[in-house]
Formats: structure tokens, sequence, C-alpha cells
């Protein structure tokens, strides 16, 4: 039964390529989609808030499932950061936000300053809606209050939020698995190189012993290999250039 056709290296060189390549966009990928924003997470910082206003806007129609519509009163609330100085003169005033990742969201949106919602609720049914906004609108709505929030010291303007989602596990995850291929893909290369660097070395090896059968034919030839011996080295048995692939 004849052997397997093992591949070429071209073939192997465009497969190394190949993987480099997506291991490189998909690292890049990761970064971006889930290394960012965990690290403007981890920017958060604790602090305290003080309830200077609220009031509710209008009705944001929303989709809660496939071929399903709601709407949600909007209700903003904003506070104060008492520790946090304007120019060392004047405090902070920006909306509070339910979470980081509903702030995200609202932020990257084109909404009006005064029409972005504190919280979004997008039931099926508007009055569990409206039920859940009074719920956060009695627990939090209270002028003067003093709650515990989070903020990015780098962007204050975008506002605070009550909670902050992070997963250091998710993110290390998504990043290590990327960088993981990427070296297999690099080692892979360098002992691409040095297989194929030992296949040259064996060919001129080949050509040698080959010149140095031609010149053993003749008298001549013979006294030429004495006189150049050490171009001729004795070596002892080597694997053969098939088997280097293995």
């Amino acid at each position: 039964m004849a052997s397997a056709r093992r591949p070429s290296k071209a073939c192997l060189c465009s497969a190394l390529c190949l993987w480099l390549f997506a291991s490189v966009l998909l690292l890049i990928a990761s970064g971006i989609v889930y290394l960012g924003p965990f690290v403007k997470v981890a920017r958060f910082q604790k602090t305290r808030c003080i309830v200077e206003s609220y009031f509710f806007t209008t009705q944001y129609v929303c989709s809660c499932g496939s071929e399903c519509q709601s709407s949600y009163p909007c209700f903003v609330l904003h506070v104060s950061l008492p520790n946090v100085t304007l120019h060392q003169e004047h405090l902070w005033v920006v909306t509070l936000y339910s979470d980081d990742q509903h702030q995200a969201k609202v932020i990257g949106s084109e909404q009006d300053t005064r029409e972005r919602c504190s919280i979004k609720v997008c039931d099926a049914d508007f009055h569990t809606n409206r039920m859940q906004i009074d719920v956060f609108k009695s627990k939090y709505g209270h002028i003067g209050r003093e709650l515990t929030c989070y903020y990015d010291p780098y962007d204050v303007s975008s506002g605070s939020v009550l909670e902050v989602y992070s997963n250091p596990l998710f993110a290390f995850h998504a990043v290590f698995w990327p960088s993981l291929a990427l070296f297999i893909g690099l080692v892979s290369c360098v002992v691409f190189c040095k297989k194929c660097r030992q296949i040259e070395e064996l060919k001129q090896l080949s050509q040698l012993e080959e010149e140095a059968k031609t010149l053993a034919e003749t008298p001549a030839g013979l006294a030429m290999l004495a006189r150049n011996a050490s171009k001729f080295p004795k070596t002892e048995k080597q694997h053969s250039l098939r088997s280097l692939w293995l």
C-alpha cells in the first residue's frame, strides 16, 4: 500500500502564514471587543453621589424580542460628585445610570443629553416596565440622598453608575487563547525553518558524497581526494530527507 503523500514545503509555509495571520487578527479583535471595555470598567472608582434632580422625559420604544416591541418611560436621575471637582471649584453634576453596560449603550447612541435614561426596562408588558421604573424612582429618586456610585476619572462627563459588572476571567480567556495560538504559530515557524536548514545541509552533504564517489573511480580522483580529504568528511548515518518532516 502506497504511503500518504506528505505536504510540500510551500504548502506548510502557506499554512503557517495563514495560522499566524488568523491568530493576529483574532488577538486584535479580542482586544478591541473584550479587553478594551474591561480596561475601561477597571478604571472605575468608587465615590459618593448626591441626588440633585430627577424627571421623566418621554416614552421610548424598545425591542423585547423577535417580532416584539414595547415601550417604557424615560427616567433621568442627576447626581453630583462631591469628591470630584471641576477645576478645583465646581462640582460635577452627571447622569446616574443603573450599571456600566447600560451607560456604555446610552453614551454610544445619539440621544440628547437630557434624554439619556438612567435605566432601561423593556418587558413585553408596558405596565410591568412602568412598575419597575417606579420602583427604581422610589428607591433612588430622593433629592439630597447620598448614594454609593462609580465613575470613570478619565471621562467624568459620561456619568456615574450604581453597579459595575466586570469579569477578569472572561477578559483573560479572550486574550490568552489567541495569544497561545500566535505563540504556537511562531514556534512552528522556528521548527519549520530549522528543518529546512537541516534539509539543505543534507542536500549539500549528499552532493559532496556523490562527487567523492565519482572522483574515486579514477586514480587522479583518488589522489585529489587524498589531498582534499577535509572537504569530504566521513559522517555517521543520517536521517533521510523525508524523515525530517515527520
